[in-house]
């Protein structure tokens, strides 16, 4: 087990949350509430104990795990996040396990923002409405979509790059994670032409 294992094991994401006083009502195996990152009056909030991960379906349209919760509630990048879950949790992080885990981890991490991504654009936005319309056309369920996390990639080449951006993720993570590719003499720009992207 990597030490960033550890701390995601022991930081239990409804513990934590519940530390920053998000009021989590309980709703089967998961719970929900008011999104704490944008003013709401109805809950879009979830948290899925199992998968240990959260996600707003409201006006955020982000998720992620209890590092990525951490980073955003608190304004702090990757590695200060997993080393402020670590003190909490009681983890002692080396120097080298912390960088290499921590690399790794933030390319999982943007892997799993970019899916979330696509996934709001398919299911949440009027530029999915007729990508849904084709996959119910298809015979694929909302529960298939939901389960496979099925998404659209909306118009624009640098969309998924400027979301990602505005969520705290480098442009150096996004490039060693394949979601952006540099060009000589041009800016970075998105990958995938494709209309529809699964996780």
């Amino acid at each position: 087990m990597t030490a960033i294992h550890e701390v995601k094991q022991k930081a239990d994401i409804v513990d934590v949350m519940s530390q920053y006083n998000v009021k989590l009502e309980k709703m089967g195996r998961n719970y929900r509430a008011l999104c704490p990152f944008h003013s709401e009056k109805h809950a879009s909030f979830f948290v899925f104990p199992d998968q240990q991960r959260w996600r707003c379906f409201g006006a955020c349209a982000t998720g992620g795990d209890v590092i990525s919760f951490v980073m955003k509630r608190e304004g702090l990048d990757f590695s200060q996040a997993l080393h402020l879950l670590a003190d909490r949790a009681g983890v002692k992080l080396s120097q080298a396990s912390r960088e290499q885990d921590a690399a790794r981890d933030r390319l999982f991490a943007i892997n799993a923002a970019a899916a979330d991504y696509f996934h709001h654009s398919l299911t949440s936005t009027p530029q999915g409405e007729k990508a849904l319309a084709y996959l119910d056309k298809r015979g694929i369920s909302t529960s298939s979509i939901s389960a496979f996390q099925i998404g659209y990639s909306p118009e624009g080449w640098d969309s998924l790059k400027n979301h990602l951006l505005s969520h705290g993720h480098a442009e150096n993570d996004l490039l060693s994670a394949g979601l952006v590719v540099e060009r000589e003499g041009q800016p970075p720009w998105a990958n995938g032409t494709k209309t529809f992207h699964g996780s």
